[in-house]
């Protein structure tokens, strides 16, 4: 059966998304390497057609990393890549939990800890999972 693929950011939707971030903190919005964020984009999709990962969540971090990792941005990296993890799961049927509109306070340290490397992909993605759910629940 074939496999179905996700629906993928694309390099100007992440543009897009740290151009807003930064607009509401009135900092100055600056592609440092068009290469870099590219190269970022591909690992999800890298992962999806050649390690034939299919679940969105690990999908998701692996955005989530790549984008922290690569800045491609001269500000707002984190921020880019915390945006994009969830848009991307939105964009496949899911959303996180978020109490008032704001994110699990726990997320940030946690984002802080990806952009470290003080914590595997795969434990943000066991830390993040009790919190996302399918778009259409409540």
């Amino acid at each position: 059966m074939p496999r179905t693929e996700p629906r993928w950011l694309t390099v100007a939707d992440i543009i897009a998304i740290n151009q807003d971030a930064l607009t509401e903190t009135q900092e100055r919005h600056f592609v440092r390497d068009i290469r870099l964020l590219e190269g970022a984009l591909a690992r999800s999709r890298t992962r999806w057609h050649y390690e034939e990962e299919d679940d969105v969540l690990a999908l998701a971090v692996a955005l989530l990393f790549a984008i922290t990792g690569a800045h491609a941005f001269e500000q707002g990296n984190k921020r880019t890549g915390y945006l994009a993890f969830l848009a991307f799961l939105n964009l496949n049927g899911w959303d996180m939990a978020m109490e008032d509109g704001e994110a699990d306070p726990g997320i940030a340290v946690m984002i802080e800890c990806v952009i470290k490397r003080e914590m595997s992909q795969s434990d943000f993605a066991d830390f993040v999972a009790a919190l996302i759910h399918p778009l259409d629940e409540a």
